[in-house]
């Protein structure tokens, strides 16, 4: 009946994050009614079943059938309230998500099928930041503050968090692989937040994998002196945005060089006329002088053609200029690769984040403050539950078919999904699946 490996079933694949989940918590866990394993998965089953709130989640908890299938879905005793599960999850670090997720990447690491997602024999990791709350009034004490520049005020509460995800330019799935919470102490301004919870990202990256070849590609935000030397120390090699604003020295440097410093050439490849400009060993900024960079610019321009009808096409889109810093040698072999691995950082946008807030996850609502970690606890959580379906994805040949049978759309899928979990009684995560595309015979009264 199944054609997918064993370790891609979606009962093994949740079986990794229980296990990360009682290592975590260890025995003291199972004391109380309720164990914190058992919380902390039921938070799971609510954002795999894209529930847009926990009341509505407990809601659903409230049937008999519903209530039954998570139980015997997700391998949970019983599901806690909703005050129970916040307060079970409150004093939670976001280490023992990020754990879990390192398990489930571990395994996929294992399978020797994460390898089609290497780049340049590394992993490539595109890290940005993304906001998942923002209010003017509702807040909890942990809140990020943004503050008026005229009087001080605060203009909005917020939550933040840095992540860094597997891409691939030429794969569609991504894989987050850490989360590092933005916190109040990190700075009131975007670049200060960003920077240095961008260095515990690192570390703590570094912890759980201590071995994994990495490339960091990461916006003009990241290009700066400190975290590039955190970068290294790190062990990362890098390719950063660099914009002109923020190094003016380095594009005076790379902009007025000649050869033979500097190698410039343009191909045309279908209907768009593509420019690369590269050179090594340049001075980053003045101040760090001694810290060489190598950079790589890449203009592209969309040519007059026909369209698909026969008629020219008038309305070309204007021209596009990237540039990147490295720490790769450029030669005329690799620009093109190393620029299309600059220009995958946008898929932890598109794919990851866009995906979050956009295709039924729910990623911007307010599931829950608390007093400690309750918030970074839960958007983590999903961020799990995210990966969870992008292994599913990838690798797993029923859920392909049930996402091909439902126009290859998150939403239709998850609609799906959700009819069959209300209508029918579930015994397992992969009778959901399998259901998709080979529907139980309908009832006849």
């Amino acid at each position: 009946m199944y054609e997918t490996r064993s370790c891609f079933r979606p009962t093994h694949i949740l079986s990794v994050i229980r296990s990360s989940f009682i290592r975590s918590f260890g025995k003291g866990g199972n004391k109380k009614v309720y164990s914190q394993e058992d919380c902390a998965i039921s938070a799971f089953a609510m954002f795999h079943l894209k529930s847009p709130s926990l009341l509505q989640f407990q809601d659903v908890c409230r049937d008999k059938d519903k209530k039954g299938n998570i139980k015997s879905m997700y391998s949970v005793k019983d599901v806690p309230s909703d005050t129970t599960m916040r307060e079970r999850l409150d004093p939670v670090e976001s280490e023992v998500i990020n754990r879990a997720i390192h398990d489930v990447i571990g395994m996929a690491q294992r399978s020797q099928e994460l390898q089609d997602w290497d780049f340049l024999k590394t992993k490539l990791i595109s890290l940005d930041g993304t906001g998942f709350f923002s209010s003017s009034t509702i807040h909890c004490k942990n809140c990020c503050e943004k503050r008026s520049k005229k009087d001080g005020s605060i203009l909005c509460y917020h939550h933040e968090m840095l992540v860094g995800s597997i891409v691939n330019p030429f794969q569609k799935q991504v894989f987050p692989v850490l989360f590092e919470p933005i916190c109040k102490e990190d700075g009131e301004e975007k670049n200060d937040c960003e920077r240095n919870a961008g260095k515990r990202w690192l570390k703590h990256y570094r912890r759980l994998y201590p071995n994994m070849p990495t490339t960091i590609v990461a916006d003009g935000l990241s290009s700066n002196g400190p975290f590039i030397q955190a970068l290294k120390e790190a062990r990362c090699s890098f390719i950063l945005g660099a914009k002109e604003d923020d190094h003016k020295f380095l594009y005076d440097w790379f902009f007025s060089a000649e050869e033979p410093d500097v190698i410039d050439f343009t191909e045309e490849r279908k209907s768009v006329k593509h420019r690369y400009r590269f050179m090594n060993n340049v001075p980053l900024n003045e101040k760090n002088f001694d810290l060489k960079v190598n950079v790589l610019m890449l203009e592209e321009e969309d040519l007059s053609h026909l369209t698909k009808r026969g008629k020219e096409k008038k309305k070309l889109a204007p021209k596009r200029r990237w540039v990147w810093v490295t720490d790769y040698p450029l030669t005329l072999e690799n620009v093109r690769t190393i620029a299309q691995g600059g220009r995958a950082r946008w898929k932890i946008e598109n794919e990851t984040f866009n995906t979050l807030k956009t295709q039924g996850y729910h990623f911007e609502h307010n599931y829950g403050h608390g007093y400690k970690n309750l918030s970074n606890v839960l958007a983590g959580m999903m961020l799990l539950a995210f990966l969870f379906d992008q292994i599913l994805f990838a690798f797993n040949k029923e859920v392909k078919k049930a996402f091909e049978k439902t126009s290859s759309t998150y939403r239709y899928l998850w609609q799906k999904l959700k009819s069959l979990f209300e209508e029918w009684i579930v015994d397992s995560l992969e009778k959901l699946y399998l259901s998709v595309f080979k529907p139980p015979p309908k009832p006849v009264l």
